[in-house]
């Protein structure tokens, strides 16, 4: 019994892992689109508050199969990097699907 739970447990994470590695491409994106907006600490290595952020919402819409945009939680961004940041994300997902992605989590609730 345990050797299926790991089985069904591997086999789902990566699926998650395949679906939200989609957060390098919003980066690239949003380089492009919104320069001034700073994924990255000092560092250069380490997401920022607003690449984290980015990467949020990139996990949500892959795994929900809904776009992040208005969202209300900003995580103390101002609403406009965070409008940004949201569209960003979801230009990105609906780019690599080619359409917005079937929710993952509607998926393993059937």
């Amino acid at each position: 019994m345990s050797s299926l739970y790991q089985e069904s447990r591997s086999s789902a994470l990566f699926t998650v892992r395949r679906r939200c590695n989609k957060w390098s491409l919003a980066f690239v994106r949003s380089k492009s689109e919104n320069p001034t907006i700073g994924l990255y600490c000092v560092d250069g290595k380490h997401p920022s508050l607003e690449g984290t952020y980015l990467a949020a919402c990139v996990f949500y819409a892959a795994l929900y199969g809904k776009s992040p945009e208005g969202n209300g939680y900003v995580a103390r961004l101002n609403a406009d990097t965070a409008g940004k940041l949201q569209k960003t994300a979801w230009d990105s997902v609906t780019a690599f699907y080619g359409k917005a992605p079937d929710g993952f989590v509607r998926v393993i609730a059937q």
